[in-house]
Protein backbone atom coordinates (compact mmCIF):
# COMPACT_ATOMS: atom_id res chain seq x y z
CA UNK A 1 0.00 0.00 0.00
CA UNK A 2 1.28 3.58 -0.82
CA UNK A 3 1.46 6.30 1.73
CA UNK A 4 2.22 9.94 1.39
CA UNK A 5 4.03 11.34 4.83
CA UNK A 6 6.19 14.37 5.44
CA UNK A 7 9.73 13.38 4.42
CA UNK A 8 12.03 13.01 6.69
CA UNK A 9 16.14 12.98 6.61
CA UNK A 10 16.50 9.17 6.16
CA UNK A 11 14.36 9.43 2.84
CA UNK A 12 17.59 11.72 0.92
CA UNK A 13 18.83 9.00 -1.02
CA UNK A 14 15.61 7.54 -1.69
CA UNK A 15 14.64 11.24 -2.74
CA UNK A 16 17.85 11.65 -5.03
CA UNK A 17 17.27 8.64 -6.73
CA UNK A 18 13.72 9.14 -7.49
CA UNK A 19 14.95 13.01 -8.72
CA UNK A 20 17.50 11.31 -11.36
CA UNK A 21 15.74 8.83 -12.81
CA UNK A 22 12.73 10.97 -13.52
CA UNK A 23 14.57 13.57 -14.75
CA UNK A 24 16.84 11.61 -17.48
CA UNK A 25 13.06 9.88 -18.24
CA UNK A 26 11.15 12.58 -18.16
CA UNK A 27 13.62 15.08 -19.52
CA UNK A 28 15.50 13.18 -21.69
CA UNK A 29 14.05 14.85 -24.72
CA UNK A 30 13.80 18.58 -23.04
CA UNK A 31 17.29 19.19 -21.25
CA UNK A 32 20.85 18.71 -21.94
CA UNK A 33 21.83 15.36 -22.05
CA UNK A 34 25.26 15.68 -21.06
CA UNK A 35 23.89 17.56 -17.43
CA UNK A 36 21.60 14.70 -17.35
CA UNK A 37 24.04 11.96 -17.26
CA UNK A 38 25.98 14.52 -14.72
CA UNK A 39 23.74 14.53 -12.48
CA UNK A 40 25.03 13.40 -8.78
CA UNK A 41 23.05 11.25 -6.13
CA UNK A 42 25.15 12.34 -3.38
CA UNK A 43 25.19 15.98 -4.04
CA UNK A 44 21.09 16.13 -4.39
CA UNK A 45 20.57 13.72 -1.67
CA UNK A 46 22.97 16.55 0.65
CA UNK A 47 20.98 19.52 -1.00
CA UNK A 48 16.92 17.57 0.54
CA UNK A 49 18.89 16.99 3.55
CA UNK A 50 19.92 20.70 4.14
CA UNK A 51 16.29 21.65 2.80
CA UNK A 52 14.70 18.93 5.01
CA UNK A 53 16.30 20.63 8.14
CA UNK A 54 15.57 24.12 7.24
CA UNK A 55 11.82 22.90 7.16
CA UNK A 56 10.76 22.11 3.65
CA UNK A 57 7.36 20.33 3.20
CA UNK A 58 8.63 17.74 0.94
CA UNK A 59 5.93 14.64 0.56
CA UNK A 60 7.14 11.65 0.00
CA UNK A 61 4.86 8.42 -1.36
CA UNK A 62 6.18 5.31 -0.17
CA UNK A 63 5.41 1.41 0.15
CA UNK A 64 6.98 -0.43 2.78
CA UNK A 65 10.37 1.92 3.54
CA UNK A 66 10.52 2.45 -0.46
CA UNK A 67 10.56 5.85 -1.84
CA UNK A 68 8.43 5.81 -5.27
CA UNK A 69 7.68 9.67 -5.54
CA UNK A 70 8.03 12.84 -3.84
CA UNK A 71 6.96 16.92 -3.91
CA UNK A 72 7.48 19.70 -2.88
CA UNK A 73 5.47 22.38 -1.86
CA UNK A 74 5.98 26.23 -1.30
CA UNK A 75 4.56 29.44 0.21
CA UNK A 76 5.78 32.17 -1.64
CA UNK A 77 7.96 35.42 0.19
CA UNK A 78 6.00 38.03 0.35
CA UNK A 79 7.68 40.16 -2.38
CA UNK A 80 8.70 37.49 -4.21
CA UNK A 81 9.15 38.13 -8.24
CA UNK A 82 7.28 35.03 -8.90
CA UNK A 83 4.46 35.92 -6.49
CA UNK A 84 4.05 39.19 -8.33
CA UNK A 85 3.19 37.44 -11.31
CA UNK A 86 1.70 34.59 -10.13
CA UNK A 87 -1.89 34.40 -9.38
CA UNK A 88 -1.34 32.10 -5.77
CA UNK A 89 1.58 32.78 -3.36
CA UNK A 90 1.85 29.27 -3.34
CA UNK A 91 2.86 26.56 -5.76
CA UNK A 92 3.86 22.59 -5.83
CA UNK A 93 7.36 23.25 -6.62
CA UNK A 94 8.59 19.57 -7.62
CA UNK A 95 6.95 17.05 -8.41
CA UNK A 96 8.79 13.38 -9.62
CA UNK A 97 7.88 10.13 -9.37
CA UNK A 98 10.14 7.32 -10.49
CA UNK A 99 10.05 5.93 -14.24
CA UNK A 100 8.89 2.59 -12.45
CA UNK A 101 6.11 3.66 -10.68
CA UNK A 102 4.34 6.09 -14.02
CA UNK A 103 0.75 5.56 -14.20
CA UNK A 104 0.10 4.16 -10.86
CA UNK A 105 -1.68 7.47 -9.57
CA UNK A 106 0.68 8.36 -7.10
CA UNK A 107 1.43 11.47 -9.05
CA UNK A 108 -2.33 12.24 -8.37
CA UNK A 109 -1.91 11.46 -4.88
CA UNK A 110 0.85 13.95 -4.32
CA UNK A 111 -1.00 16.96 -5.88
CA UNK A 112 -4.02 16.09 -3.86
CA UNK A 113 -2.04 16.12 -0.20
CA UNK A 114 -0.07 19.47 -1.84
CA UNK A 115 -3.41 20.88 -2.49
CA UNK A 116 -4.59 20.08 0.86
CA UNK A 117 -1.08 21.97 2.51
CA UNK A 118 -2.26 24.70 0.35
CA UNK A 119 -5.70 24.53 1.61
CA UNK A 120 -4.36 24.26 5.69
CA UNK A 121 -2.69 27.73 4.86
CA UNK A 122 -5.69 29.36 3.68
CA UNK A 123 -4.86 29.58 0.28
CA UNK A 124 -7.57 29.71 -2.73
CA UNK A 125 -5.20 27.98 -5.11
CA UNK A 126 -1.75 26.49 -6.11
CA UNK A 127 0.33 27.56 -9.00
CA UNK A 128 2.23 24.92 -10.83
CA UNK A 129 5.52 25.29 -13.55
CA UNK A 130 6.19 22.78 -15.87
CA UNK A 131 8.57 22.44 -19.25
CA UNK A 132 6.31 23.65 -22.20
CA UNK A 133 8.00 19.80 -23.95
CA UNK A 134 6.28 17.95 -20.76
CA UNK A 135 3.57 16.49 -22.10
CA UNK A 136 2.67 13.64 -19.57
CA UNK A 137 3.17 16.12 -16.62
CA UNK A 138 0.66 18.68 -17.95
CA UNK A 139 -1.52 16.39 -19.31
CA UNK A 140 -2.08 14.99 -16.29
CA UNK A 141 -2.23 18.84 -14.74
CA UNK A 142 -5.23 19.39 -16.75
CA UNK A 143 -6.80 16.17 -16.50
CA UNK A 144 -6.74 17.00 -12.55
CA UNK A 145 -8.66 20.53 -13.51
CA UNK A 146 -5.21 22.44 -13.27
CA UNK A 147 -5.76 25.76 -15.89
CA UNK A 148 -3.08 27.53 -18.65
CA UNK A 149 -2.07 30.88 -17.33
CA UNK A 150 1.42 31.59 -19.22
CA UNK A 151 4.41 30.90 -20.57
CA UNK A 152 7.58 31.43 -19.30
CA UNK A 153 11.47 30.65 -19.29
CA UNK A 154 12.87 28.53 -16.17
CA UNK A 155 16.69 27.83 -16.19
CA UNK A 156 18.70 24.80 -15.50
CA UNK A 157 22.10 24.32 -15.09
CA UNK A 158 22.46 27.95 -16.60
CA UNK A 159 20.19 27.22 -19.78
CA UNK A 160 16.64 28.82 -19.86
CA UNK A 161 13.97 26.41 -21.14
CA UNK A 162 10.52 27.15 -22.32
CA UNK A 163 7.79 27.01 -19.48
CA UNK A 164 4.47 26.96 -18.61
CA UNK A 165 2.13 28.11 -15.87
CA UNK A 166 -1.08 26.40 -14.57
CA UNK A 167 -3.25 26.81 -11.66
CA UNK A 168 -5.65 25.13 -9.37
CA UNK A 169 -8.31 27.17 -8.77
CA UNK A 170 -10.80 24.59 -6.56
CA UNK A 171 -8.18 22.72 -3.79
CA UNK A 172 -11.56 21.85 -2.46
CA UNK A 173 -12.33 19.71 -5.32
CA UNK A 174 -9.03 18.18 -5.90
CA UNK A 175 -8.59 17.59 -2.34
CA UNK A 176 -11.68 15.90 -1.95
CA UNK A 177 -10.83 12.41 -2.89
CA UNK A 178 -8.66 12.32 0.51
Amino acid sequence: MIEIQKALPFHVHDMARVKINSWREGYAKILDPKFLAELDEQASAENFQAEIESGANFLVAIEGEKVLAYSLWIQLAPNSPIENDWLYPNMLASLYVHPDHYGKGIGTALIRANAKLALDQNHAGMMIGVFRDNVRAKSLYIHLGAQYVKSGTWPVNGIHYPDEHYAFHDLIALTSHL
